[in-house]
């Protein structure tokens, strides 16, 4: 399973630095325990990151890699590089930038085939949080006339 990390400005990659795909640019990804998909994904994120995500939302199964794949908007958080033996350090990369990597196959092949998902059900999710700021703002903004 895979984790993409972003925040509004991009997502958040380090380069493979183990076979097989080395030197390709990953997201945080990894194989369950035999544990379901999700706490997996939360586990190897926290080994890989240092961070502890609570919400994932799953985006998609790469049936090539038997792999599925989750976005988590991680906003004021960076990652730390967790396993420098197995990755390089976490590198913010643009949403142009990260398109442009993925058109040039320099990323990971499930992020290559799902880079047009994944763009846009992560600036989806973004739109929405907006949405419910802007809304909430407003609500208290009307509570405060009253």
């Amino acid at each position: 399973m895979g984790v993409v990390t972003y925040d509004e400005d991009g997502i958040w990659m380090s380069t493979r630095l183990k076979s097989p795909m080395k030197g390709s640019l990953q997201v945080v990804f990894g194989k369950s325990d035999g544990e379901e998909s999700q706490t997996a994904a939360r586990r190897e994120a926290r080994e890989e990151t240092g961070l502890e995500l609570s919400q994932m939302q799953y985006l998609v199964t790469d049936s090539d890699y038997d792999c599925d794949i989750y976005i988590c908007d991680i906003e004021r958080f960076k990652p730390r590089r967790m396993e420098p033996d197995k990755a390089g350090p976490w590198k913010h990369y643009s949403w142009g930038r990260f398109n442009k990597m993925a058109r040039q196959r320099r990323t990971t092949p499930s992020l290559i085939k799902f880079k047009d998902d994944i763009i846009r059900a992560c600036q989806f999710a973004l739109d929405v949080k907006w949405e419910n700021r802007n809304n909430a703002q407003m609500r208290r903004k009307e509570a405060k006339r009253k």
